[in-house]
């Protein structure tokens, strides 16, 4: 990670967060695109359909080196695709790859491209766009991830690619590690073994024609899209709507998909549960506030369904400052919390227990029962008397903490337990509540300034590797990624093997043992893995992954 610039790596975090943010409307409102909304095209077959969807927020970009937010990463999965693509169960699964091998030591990667895919036809530009995606088109993808200005997705590749810092620093005009063996066949050259598979479903390695910038201008694809997916984008009118329409040249056949997807917008949860009701939308997610209405509106035919996340909220404990530089307290915080009170009891059903790190989507997580033996168990009297001997140790009668939190329903309610437990379970101990709107908890978070504050993320790609960085040793704020200022030769060590392996039990196991080490040293207050409700009516279903994504192409529509 050395050498990667303070704003790629305070923009990743947009990558990682679902939610809406402050300046959504201003962004969107410059790449308002209408050109073919009004168009009606005739269906190709008998079993033609429209889905309905809807969304709480805009769309911040259509380029893919440029999204700043999980949603416009996962409408527009559905667009474009890379090497490597997600399955509707989330996992990584050939793409425009057809297949790919690895040498020995795990440091060269071989890809073998599909023959004949075609790219969506384009728009507001005089381009001649190739019969077929080639190496080429890869090789050009590749190079701007890394090094096309406001990119904030150069990082993917700058730690282990060969050549791929010097090429992103501009140092070089070429990335050693990139080498292009025919039209159809790519090698990727590592610095370090690495299983990176899961890095190449990352939406800014998607794939687009060589030369479209420089053709078409720097700002082409931020309003505009040249992808291979099943769908093409069809119309974006901020605060209203987003259509997609079936590509009609896409290379696999889905007899009963929709043929457009119509993805309304409200600001309002309420209005959107409303509009459900009313007939006017197949799909909606339910908040903490609908879900009561969402679960009454099951029981005439409807489907509400749970998607556990890729998701951690967490309260973050700045390891060099204060009373958190003491093992002692961070240990006594997280054994003074009563998880599975918070998840069942609290958040109702929105949220389940997290004793560790690791998200149940992910394949190395070791189930709740075990997990809870191993990680954070509530022991209000283990808690009480780690804090009595720190405060005996330091002369002092009591401990005063700022916890600072967001607004919000459920970060005011996350905040309000958390003060709660501690001050409850622990004599001693004064929490007072800060809050803050969420631009400034990223401002204070990125620029090292944060303490004690809550905090969340939800990874839209993959793999393991992506959200331990937010401990990843050496990379402190305002330079990096580790927001607790964890430090542990150890842990990264661990994890450089653990990413490493080929073998996925071996990979597995590598990150629980990252896990364990940072339970051991109690680098944060892991608090609960968020679940998403949505609800489809009577005859609709789509998949929805713990990434959140919805495959569109994979939607059915079985009512009578």
């Amino acid at each position: 990670m050395k050498g990667i610039t303070k704003w790629i790596l305070l923009s990743i975090l947009f990558l990682a967060i679902v939610g809406t943010f402050v300046f959504y409307k201003k962004q969107t409102q410059n790449i308002e695109y209408k050109s073919k909304i009004q168009t009606s095209q005739a269906p190709r077959s008998s079993k033609a359909w429209v889905l309905t969807d809807s969304a709480m927020s805009n769309m911040t970009s259509f380029d893919p080196v440029k999204i700043v937010d999980a949603f416009s990463v996962n409408v527009l999965a559905n667009v474009y695709e890379g090497l490597v693509n997600v399955s509707p169960e989330g996992r990584p699964v050939p793409g425009l790859a057809k297949s790919w091998e690895h040498s020995p030591d795990g440091k060269v990667w071989t890809f073998h491209l599909k023959k004949g895919v075609r790219f969506h036809p384009i728009t507001g530009c005089n381009f001649h766009v190739p019969k077929e995606v080639t190496t080429k088109d890869v090789l050009y993808s590749f190079k701007r991830a890394l090094s096309a200005p406001g990119a904030v997705t150069s990082w993917i590749f700058t730690d282990i690619l060969d050549g791929a810092l010097e090429f992103a620093k501009g140092d070089s005009k070429k990335i050693t590690g990139l080498e292009v063996v025919d039209p159809y066949t790519i090698k990727i050259h590592l610095k370090r073994p690495y299983f990176v598979i899961p890095r190449l479903a990352f939406n800014g390695l998607w794939i687009y024609p060589a030369s479209i910038v420089e053709k078409c201008g720097q700002d082409y694809l931020s309003s505009h899209e040249v992808g291979t997916g099943p769908y093409t984008l069809e119309g974006f009118v901020p605060d209203d709507r987003i259509v997609l329409e079936r590509f009609k040249d896409y290379r696999q056949v889905h007899e009963n998909a929709p043929e457009k997807v119509v993805i309304r917008i409200f600001s309002d949860p309420l209005a959107a549960m409303e509009s459900f009701a009313a007939g006017e939308l197949d799909i909606v997610e339910a908040e903490l506030s609908t879900l009561p209405r969402a679960k009454k509106l099951a029981e005439h035919g409807n489907r509400l369904i749970s998607v556990r996340a890729n998701y951690l909220d967490y309260v973050v404990m700045n390891n060099k400052k204060a009373p958190f530089d003491d093992i002692r307290i961070r240990l006594a915080l997280n054994m003074a919390i009563d998880r599975d009170a918070l998840a069942r009891q609290v958040l109702k059903g929105f949220g389940v227990p997290a004793y560790g790190f690791i998200p149940p989507f992910s394949p190395a997580f070791r189930g709740f029962k075990q997990i809870k033996k191993q990680g954070f168990q509530f022991n209000p009297s283990k808690a009480r008397s780690l804090v009595k001997e720190y405060l005996e140790d330091k002369g002092e009668k009591a401990l005063k903490l700022e916890l600072v939190i967001d607004s919000g329903e459920i970060p005011e309610t996350i905040g309000q337990f958390v003060k709660a437990q501690l001050e409850n379970n622990l004599p001693g101990i004064d929490v007072r509540l800060k809050k803050i709107t969420w631009p400034a908890m990223l401002q204070m978070a990125f620029g090292g300034k944060g303490i004690f504050y809550r905090m969340w993320w939800n990874i839209v790609t993959p793999g393991d590797d992506l959200y331990f960085l937010f401990y990843f040793p050496g990379q402190d704020p305002p330079h990096g990624f580790n927001l607790s200022f964890y430090e542990s030769k150890k842990f990264l060590q661990e994890y450089q093997t653990a990413m490493a392996g080929l073998d996925a039990g071996k990979r597995d196991q590598g990150v629980r043992q990252l896990e364990d080490l940072m339970i051991k040293d109690a680098v944060a207050i892991p608090l609960l893995h968020k679940t998403f409700y949505f609800l489809e009516k009577k005859g609709i279903s789509c998949p929805i992954n713990g990434l959140l994504k919805k495959p569109y192409i994979y939607t059915t529509n079985n009512a009578s």
